[in-house]
């Protein structure tokens, strides 16, 4: 990456905006494997409770247990990452231009 310092302020946004969209996306995966999670979970429940005739606690217990419902949450846990990755990536650029910005008013108040 190229430093922020020989970046115009027009590319430094650009690169702030292309980031927060690939936050706002990986946001939205995540929402979005969330719900499915439950909805995945009530059906494995619905499914042991008609096909065992078990009590409501014990179709969930079977359905935690189940590899599809460990496969949702293994995605949901790879979405949460991606999310919280970008939203680490582009908090440390706002960081980072704030303080250049600071920097460059240090210099020119100490240059004067």
């Amino acid at each position: 990456m190229i430093q922020l310092s020989q970046k115009n302020p027009d590319e430094i946004k650009a690169e702030l905006d292309s980031i927060s969209e690939e936050m706002a996306n990986a946001l939205y995966d995540y929402r979005r494997c969330e719900e499915f999670k439950k909805i995945t979970f009530s059906q494995i429940a619905l499914t042991y409770k008609m096909e065992k005739n078990c009590s409501v606690a014990e179709a969930e217990k079977y359905s935690y247990s189940d590899s599809k419902y460990a496969i949702i949450v293994e995605g949901l846990l790879v979405a949460e990452k991606n999310y919280t990755l970008l939203k680490s990536k582009y908090a440390n650029l706002v960081i980072f231009c704030d303080l250049w910005r600071s920097y460059m008013a240090t210099n020119r108040e100490l240059s004067r």
